[in-house]
């Protein structure tokens, strides 16, 4: 039994819109620390929201998963799709709480429409609809998860590449090689060469 899944308890859903009059709130330096998990999918770009005094960009690209007793400062205005809830500790607690708290994601509609379908099914009262909620949920989870776990191999490939690119540099016999020559020795575009370089090391490879 203790290698059971346990479902979480979705304990609201919805879109927020801090633009409206009523909902308008003034930015808070302070922050707030979260109670339960919460996922966000912000409508609005623009931006950033602070997640243990980390900034990460809001935009339509990135969604957000913030576990319990993280701190949070968000910008004015926000509007996001959300679906916050709380889940005891066990299998499916330890793999949400490994989650990054801001998650690039490649098809924001597809997003979307799970976010929106988990919305739909939780506020109608058919029995059923507590089943596809929970089956939207784990589709949901894979999503963020296959996600996440892209990000990973593609910084893997990357710090591979910057450093086959660092050990060409240090070897060879061509005094100031081109960015195509690099580019072409380590089998990549030169303008991904150039970015992902600049972004592991802090200069660029001719530097």
């Amino acid at each position: 039994m203790e290698n059971r899944i346990v479902l979480p308890k979705i304990t609201a859903a919805g879109f927020y819109d801090a633009t409206k009059p009523k909902n308008k709130v003034r930015p808070n330096a302070e922050g707030r620390v979260s109670t339960r998990f919460e996922w966000e999918l912000p409508v609005l770009d623009g931006g950033s929201s602070y997640v243990d005094h980390v900034a990460y960009p809001v935009d339509s690209m990135h969604l957000f998963c913030i576990r319990p007793k993280q701190k949070r400062i968000i910008p004015v205005p926000y509007q996001c799709y959300y679906i916050h809830f709380t889940l005891p500790e066990g299998k499916l607690y330890d793999v949400i709480s490994r989650l990054e708290p801001c998650i690039a994601i490649s098809n924001k509609e597809k997003f979307s429409k799970k976010i929106t379908d988990i919305i739909v099914t939780r506020d109608l009262s058919r029995p059923e609809n507590e089943i596809l909620m929970y089956s939207n949920f784990l589709k949901l989870l894979y999503m963020i998860l296959d996600e996440q776990n892209n990000i990973e191999i593609q910084n893997k490939k990357g710090n591979l590449t910057v450093s086959q690119a660092i050990y060409y540099l240090e070897h060879t016999k061509s005094i100031n090689p081109s960015l195509a020559e690099i580019a072409e020795e380590v089998h990549v575009n030169p303008i991904y060469l150039q970015r992902i370089f600049k972004k592991t090391t802090g200069v660029s490879p001719r530097q």
